[in-house]
């Protein structure tokens, strides 16, 4: 969750009363919450998981392109070219399709 808090911190967020935090950052914050129940994701470093929870809200909001070169610059990790950061972003959108098909 700190380095979530960070990219959003770097992106802007913090200037932003918490309402519209929510409103902007909100579907990042609970695909991180429903990530911390993936004990698959404990194997990642915090920072890959939290550009892969970036990665998966841009890429479910239609945000394009889904990695701009802004974030990876602020990351370090390029365009899903990290194994790891592969690996995450399949645990978070496994985890999310799970969530749906569940509800």
């Amino acid at each position: 969750m700190r380095c979530l808090k960070v990219y959003l911190e770097r992106l802007g967020y913090r200037y932003l009363d918490k309402q519209d935090v929510y409103g902007m950052a909100g579907f990042a914050i609970m695909l991180a919450v429903e990530s911390l129940y993936d004990l698959s994701l404990l194997n990642c470093r915090p920072s890959v998981v939290a550009a892969a929870i970036l990665y998966a809200e841009r890429r479910l909001r239609g945000a394009v392109p889904f990695w701009p070169s802004m974030l990876s610059k602020m990351t370090g990790y390029h365009d899903m070219s990290t194994p790891e950061l592969v690996r995450a972003f399949g645990l978070v959108m496994r985890d999310r399709e799970a969530k749906r098909t569940s509800v």
